[in-house]
């Protein structure tokens, strides 16, 4: 009798203890989930460009007595920049640029009252610009290597013309920083997961230019669009 009775109260004992362990034991069993670390995403991006200008034509009003007109034809020429940006996403970006670009004048076409003598001429000299934009992208991103965009700026060109001559009894050597803005679509072909080559054509507006030839007449210039064609070098940092 007595033997049963303790070996019934060892095991009433154990199986208390038993029972008062599992919590504890089920709390040692259950792990805390390890704390997600995110990367620091890095989005800045830089670019270069470089291409084919095409020519266009200038509107020259001369303020001189016989209310003269000239319009001006230039050659091809070229276009060089780079900008850096951000991107949002996949597909909004914003980017600050500055490009350069350079062309030679072809000849002008001088038109004015029965005073002077009007007509066509050849010149000699070249119109160098400087713009610098800030440009809003929307990219459209097609798998995992295939971009097309399109997007827009806006900013300032200072253009410069340097010994237009030939255009009569005055030569023009001046500069003058107008407003400017342009649209651009192209496409991105990714060569890496941060690097990508395209191409782009944009047309770029800038405002009336106001000049003094070297005989003190006062110039307004006013440039049609200016069309580009080039090759677009992005790479992400």
């Amino acid at each position: 009798m007595t033997r049963s009775y303790l070996l019934g109260s060892v095991v009433a004992f154990a199986a208390t203890a038993l029972v008062g362990l599992t919590p504890v034991l089920a709390a040692d069993i259950v792990t805390e989930p390890e704390p997600v670390v995110v990367e620091d995403v890095n989005n800045w991006y830089v670019s270069i460009h470089g291409g084919f200008k095409f020519g266009e034509d200038w509107d020259d009003d001369v303020d001189v007595n016989t209310n003269a007109h000239i319009d001006f034809d230039t050659d091809n020429g070229w276009r060089v920049g780079a900008a850096i940006g951000y991107s949002f996403s996949s597909i909004l970006a914003i980017e600050g640029e500055i490009s350069y670009l350079n062309q030679d004048f072809d000849n002008g076409d001088l038109d004015c009252d029965p005073l002077c003598v009007g007509g066509d001429f050849d010149l000699d000299g070249d119109a160098s610009i400087w713009t610098g934009m800030v440009n809003l992208i929307a990219g459209f991103p097609v798998g995992n290597f295939f971009r097309p965009y399109v997007g827009g700026g806006v900013g300032f060109a200072h253009v410069s013309l340097n010994d237009l001559d030939d255009i009569g009894p005055f030569d023009l050597d001046d500069s003058d920083t107008s407003f400017a803005a342009q649209a651009f679509a192209g496409v991105d072909l990714m060569l890496t997961d941060n690097m990508a080559l395209g191409g782009r054509y944009r047309v770029l507006h800038i405002g009336d230019i106001d000049l003094e030839d070297d005989a003190g007449n006062d110039h307004d210039l006013d440039p049609d669009l200016i069309q580009s064609v080039e090759a677009v070098l992005t790479i992400g940092f």
